[in-house]
């Protein structure tokens, strides 16, 4: 990344970026020097030099000609740093205050209201870890990707603590994970991951769609939109038992269908999805276990 655009994340613009980085990089400079070297208007550079010094990123050397020069990045971004906390502060009271209103507003809410749809990534993630920390005998998951709560393997670990802890603590974690037949190194080590800490796992070629259930209480499926580039994801929670039950009830048919991870062998994975081409069902699965 280069420097400017380093700056600009911390709330310059590109044009004090421009005239802050030539001060750093360079000696004391007069405003037809700072002209030259950033090709900043001459008619905006005196603006952007008194924006930083008002700021305390630069100094003014009196002369016959003005000169300007940084002042030591250590000490002029300290004013940032306090900014950036009293605005977290500030944002944490708020998040107090609203939050004691949605919970104050949950209470009253009418049962009617069992369904919520969620687009936001962080958003469906953040659900998810919540359905994994607040069970409380059995999780249920079909799992297929793009995945959301784990997007690289190298973060795999960290990110699956949350299940991690839960297992350790005596809950019960089943998963059906779809093969990835050209993705098999990942597969292979998330499934041996999951299993190695206690998950029960098995695979199926193909699932039908991505689905987590929460004990008997409640459920989230997932729906990937393959023809938009942004919020391509859409989650659907839902807290009724009728449909809670019924989705269990789909789970467990899949479950009875689906191959133990231990009984995988991926090189014979392309035989068998050749002998199970012609299958009548186009979720059977095929003879290969897998976790995806």
């Amino acid at each position: 990344m280069n420097k400017l655009k380093e700056l600009m994340d911390t709330g310059f613009t590109e044009y004090e970026a421009r005239v802050y980085s030539s001060l750093v990089y360079g000696d004391a400079l007069s405003a037809n020097d700072i002209t030259r070297t950033t090709g900043v208007p001459r008619g905006r550079v005196y603006d952007i030099l008194n924006s930083l010094l008002e700021d305390g990123f630069c100094i003014m050397i009196p002369g016959t000609v003005k000169k300007f020069q940084a002042v030591a990045p250590e000490l002029a971004f300290e004013s940032i740093l306090e900014r950036q906390r009293a605005r977290e502060q500030s944002t944490r009271r708020v998040i107090e205050k609203l939050q004691s209103a949605y919970q104050s507003e949950e209470s009253n809410k009418s049962q009617l209201d069992c369904l919520y749809v969620y687009s936001a990534k962080a958003t469906i993630a953040k659900k998810s870890n919540e359905f994994i920390e607040q069970t409380k005998e059995i999780h249920r998951s079909l799992c297929k990707p793009p995945y959301i709560t784990i997007d690289k393997i190298e973060d795999l670990e960290e990110k699956a603590e949350p299940v991690i802890k839960a297992l350790e603590s005596g809950k019960t974690f089943k998963s059906i994970y779809e093969i990835e037949a050209d993705n098999m190194e990942n597969f292979l080590r998330i499934c041996s991951f999951f299993q190695s800490h206690g998950e029960q796992v098995r695979v199926m070629k193909k699932i039908p769609i991505k689905l987590i259930i929460k004990d008997k209480t409640c459920a989230m499926f997932t729906l990937f939109h393959e023809s938009l580039t942004k919020n391509n994801i859409t989650s659907m929670y839902l807290e009724h038992s009728d449909v809670v039950y019924a989705l269990i009830d789909l789970f467990e048919y899949y479950w009875s269908k689906a191959i133990p991870f231990e009984e995988f062998d991926p090189v014979l994975l392309e035989r068998m999805e050749t002998a199970t081409s012609s299958s009548d069902s186009s979720y059977e699965i095929s003879a290969s276990p897998s976790k995806s």
